[in-house]
Order: structure tokens, then C-alpha cells, then sequence
């Protein structure tokens, strides 16, 4: 049996994460900015949990200055569609609350190499639809400060309490590096001919990729519990799978049609085998479980709930499809593929790549993927730190120090955690209150549905009893018709026999030279009337 425990670390080249994974820059045809409207797609699908969350975080303090934070903002216009919301909703809740419009402060995050100019492109069109009312109802709207952040969001971004507010979107599925542990003993690939998790892999591949995504998402979780303050919320839309099954096809096929792609490069002679075992995408589709456990290990946030969902973006036509999913994942490899392989290899790795996939989703049904929403609430004090037990559980294997030193440098530590425990109860209270509100504000609105849904109710009893009045008068006017019908046809009869006795009587006329008719000679025809009467002239 194969064992599950890593091999060496040893001899394994990997990129440098940092410094090499961005989408592709510009606004070029191959662009993420103009490739990106899967991802669009996906946010917009859950743009109500980001709103509503950010709302909820201003309307339990209503500060005059609310700092949000986009973690993985990337390039071209996906970066601001999510703040218009936000924004737009603040303004809305300050309004409503009678309380001046917050200033608002926006980061936006991603890794040094991400195309920034793009994303500042088009901060002007921006500004223009807050200030012209289209994102905003009236006036001229809030105070919108922008700045980006270059950086990785594994490690420390911002200064201690200094936001109120984070979301991240289609980021954190990338690791802070290749995982370690996928190499032999002697230094050799253990996934040769793949470059992501499958079936056929080694079983320590999947262990090697869990144990690294473990690692950043808790030091994820610890810095941005340092940054935050009392009450803020992060909400996380991350690229995972609905089962347990590291090689959930759903998490895969995108990957593994791209092992195929570059397998037929190697057949023809256009790409190194070599190269290929050698290159791992820095990538990892979490379950649901596995989310919950680090949390609950971390121990910074609680889980408000977690949304999983599959985004199915199929337009009825393969080919359309295919290009539409084959430039996505373009724009979203070429940087480390070129990187790895060398220039000039993505036009035709990706031209192959479509033709698979035009192939795959008429025979799979393939979906882009299954996303998890994840709204997380803070649970530190207003110092950023925790109590003893929870730090040194909370702290990550990259050897981030716990807040037991920050407790050691209080000159009375009895004091110190009377002020945290006060601080709790205060936060505590502010949350009991912000969750109230939002219990009363759904309340409400689900009254308004109710009431709604009982004047629908009553429009449509209204609509019925009209529809079998109509209908009732409907059948009497048609019985009615059927009386006339038999009426015209009885007068019709009538006046085809009348007609039929004038005939004879003027052809008996004509033949006797106007002389009377014999009265011994009968009317050769005896018509019969509808009444059943019957004229004999003699």
C-alpha cells in the first residue's frame, strides 16, 4: 500500500509565486480584462451577501471614516463593480439613518505584479457614476479615497484596528507557493504528466496541497484579525468542492484537460516531458469541512454561514463555450506557463486546450466550477489579541509570534484582562445589538413580502371570480347561439319549400296558357314543412 506521508522536499525547482502569478496585464484581446466574465458572473451571483455585510458592519458603529479592503483585486473592471455596491449601500443606510454620508476609504490588494494601471483606468468612469447618480440616488455622494496595496494577503498588509472591512474574491484558491513534498527521495517528480491533483496521483500530492493551503489560509486568517477592529467582518469567495474527494471532477476537469493539452504538445515533439513533470500550479479547491476545521483552529473568527454553490455558464452552444472558458484560463496561466515553458507556447497550448474542451462539454456537461461564500466575524478585542490558549493554537507553522508577548509587555496582567474582558462584554453587546437590527430589518422586509403576497392573493381571488363570471356568461351566450342556429335552419327549410311551391305553380301556369289548373291533378310535389304541415293544392 502506498503511504500518505510526503516524500522529500528536496530538488523540487518551484517559481516564485509572488513574483510570477498576476493575470495578464492590458486590454488585449488574451487580457483578464477583457477574459474575465466568468469571475464577473460568480460575484454578481453573490454581491448581496458583500453589501449587506459591509452595511451591517457601518450601521453598528456609523464611523466617519469606513476603510474597506479588496483582497485580490486583480485588473480591468471587476475590481470596482463590488465597491459601486457597497458604496451605494452605505450611502443608502446613512441616508435613511439621517446621519451624514461616511468618507470611505477603499484598498485595493493584490501581488506586486498585478497590472494596477488597468484597474486605475478606469477609477474616473468610477467617480463619474457615483457623482452623476448613477450608483447613487441624489446628490453628489460620499467621499470615495482610493489607493491600491501590492502585496501578498499571506502575511501582514495593513496597520493594527485599521479596517472595518474585507471581502476577496476568486483569490485565496491560490497558494503562497507550490506545495513542498512533491518529489521523491531522490529528487524526482511524484506527479509526472500532471500539474494539479487527479485521480491517478500519487497519494501524497493531495496531502502535500492540503497541508500547504492549511498553512496560508491560517496565516490568512491570523493577519487579517490583527487588522481588522472590533466587529468588522471579512466575506471570502473562494474556488473549492462539495465533497471530501480530492479529485472531485468538478474541482479537476479544467485542470486535467490541460495535462491533456500539454500531453499532445509532447507528442509532437513541442514541449519537454521534463518540463511538464515538473510544473505544478500553486492552486487548491478546499472543501466546505476543510475551511470550518482551520477557522475553528485559528480561532480569530466564527463562521457566519457558508454558501456553496455551482455556477453552471453554459450559453447552449460547445464552441462558445469552450473559447469563452479556454481564454479565461489563459488570462489567468499564461504568466507562470510562459514562466515555466518559455514564450511562444501559449497560442497553441490553448488552441488545443478549446478543442478539448468543446469536446468535454458536450460529453460532461463540464461547469466553471463550485464556489463557497464564507462571511467571517472577528472575535478579537480592540488590541488584536487573544488569550493564551487561543494563541498558541492559532499559531502557524510559519512560526508568527502569539499574542502571549503582547500580554508580557502589561505591567499588571490582572488589569490587562479586566480591560479585555470589559472590552469583550462591550463588543459583544455591539454585536448582540448590530445582529438585532438585522433581525428587525429582515423581519420587516419579510412582513412587506407578506403583505405582498396577501394583496397578490386577493387580486387573483378578484381575477378568478371575474374569469367565471366571464366564463358563466360565455356558456349562456353560446347556448343561446346554438338556439339561433337551430331557428335560422328550421327558416331556411321553410323558405326552400315556399320556393319549391312558387316554382310549380309557375311552371303549371306557363303550360296551360293561363288557364285554371285541373283540380283532379294534384301537386306532384307535397313539400314538408319543418311544422310538419302539409299543403295539397288542388
Amino acid at each position: 500500500m502506498a503511504s500518505c506521508q510526503p516524500p522529500s522536499n528536496t530538488e523540487l525547482v518551484t517559481m516564485d509565486v509572488e513574483s510570477v502569478l498576476h493575470m495578464k496585464g492590458g486590454l488585449g484581446e488574451t487580457s483578464y480584462a477583457q477574459n474575465s466574465s466568468l469571475q464577473k458572473k460568480s460575484m454578481e451571483a453573490i454581491k448581496h451577501i458583500i453589501v449587506d455585510s459591509a452595511t451591517d458592519v457601518y450601521a453598528s458603529r456609523t464611523p466617519g471614516c469606513f476603510t474597506i479592503a479588496d483582497l485580490g483585486c486583480s485588473s480591468g473592471t471587476n475590481a470596482f463593480s463590488l465597491v459601486s455596491k457597497i458604496v451605494g449601500s452605505i450611502h443608502e443606510k446613512a441616508r435613511q439613518s439621517e446621519m451624514p454620508t461616511p468618507e470611505i476609504l477603499v484598498f485595493l490588494n493584490d501581488l506586486p505584479t498585478n497590472d494596477f494601471n488597468s484597474v486605475f483606468l478606469n477609477f474616473p468612469e468610477f467617480t463619474r457614476k457615483l457623482k452623476g447618480g448613477i450608483e447613487l440616488q441624489e446628490g453628489s455622494g460620499p467621499s470615495v479615497y482610493l489607493a491600491a496595496l501590492p502585496g501578498s494577503f499571506y502575511g501582514r498588509l495593513f496597520p493594527s484596528n485599521s479596517l472595518d472591512f474585507i471581502y476577496s474574491c476568486h483569490s485565496l484558491h491560490w497558494l503562497s507557493e507550490v506545495p513542498l513534498g512533491l518529489v521523491d527521495s531522490n529528487g524526482e517528480p511524484i506527479n509526472k504528466g500532471k500539474i494539479y491533483i487527479s485521480n491517478t496521483s500519487h497519494p501524497a500530492v493531495p496531502l502535500a496541497y492540503l497541508r500547504q493551503f492549511q498553512k496560508d489560509f491560517r496565516l490568512f486568517l491570523k493577519s487579517r484579525s490583527a487588522e481588522l477592529r472590533t466587529g468588522g467582518q471579512i466575506v471570502v469567495l473562494i474556488l473549492g468542492r462539495r465533497t471530501d474527494d480530492h479529485s472531485d471532477k468538478n474541482a479537476t476537469v479544467l485542470w486535467e484537460l490541460l495535462d491533456q493539452s500539454l500531453a499532445i504538445m509532447i507528442s509532437q515533439e513541442m514541449v519537454d516531458e521534463e518540463k511538464v513533470d515538473t510544473y505544478n500550479v500553486p492552486f487548491y479547491a478546499p472543501s466546505t469541512k476543510e475551511i470550518e476545521d482551520e477557522v475553528g483552529r485559528e480561532g480569530s473568527f466564527e463562521i457566519d454561514f457558508i454558501q456553496a454553490y455551482e455556477q453552471n455558464t453554459s450559453t447552449g452552444d460547445p464552441h462558445k463555450d469552450a473559447r469563452i472558458t479556454s481564454m479565461a484560463i489563459r488570462a489567468i496561466q499564461e504568466s507562470m506557463i510562459t514562466h515555466h515553458f518559455g514564450e511562444g507556447i501559449a497560442d497553441t497550448l490553448f488552441q488545443i486546450y478549446s478543442g478539448l474542451l468543446s469536446l468535454g462539454s458536450q460529453k460532461l456537461k463540464i461547469r466553471y466550477s463550485t464556489f463557497s461564500t464564507l462571511p467571517l466575524s472577528s472575535n478579537q478585542s480592540l488590541l488584536g489579541t487573544k488569550s493564551t490558549t487561543k494563541s498558541s493554537m492559532a499559531s502557524s507553522p510559519s512560526g508568527i509570534s502569539s499574542g502571549t508577548s503582547q500580554l508580557q509587555n502589561s505591567s499588571s496582567e490582572e488589569d490587562l484582562q479586566a480591560a479585555m474582558d470589559q472590552k469583550k462584554l462591550k463588543r459583544m453587546i455591539s454585536n448582540r445589538e448590530s445582529a438585532r437590527r438585522s433581525r428587525m430589518r429582515k423581519q420587516k422586509h419579510l412582513d412587506e413580502l407578506m403583505a405582498q403576497l396577501n394583496q397578490l392573493r386577493k387580486e387573483n381571488r378578484q381575477l378568478s371570480t371575474a374569469f367565471n363570471l366571464t366564463k358563466q356568461q360565455h356558456v349562456a351566450v353560446a347556448a343561446e347561439n346554438c338556439v339561433l342556429r337551430a331557428q335560422m335552419m328550421e327558416l331556411g327549410n321553410r323558405l326552400q319549400s315556399l320556393d319549391e311551391i312558387l316554382t310549380f305553380l309557375n311552371i303549371n301556369i306557363n303550360t296551360s296558357g293561363h288557364q285554371m289548373i285541373d283540380s283532379s291533378i294534384k301537386c306532384l310535389n307535397q313539400p314538408i314543412m319543418a311544422s310538419a304541415d302539409m299543403f295539397y293544392y288542388y
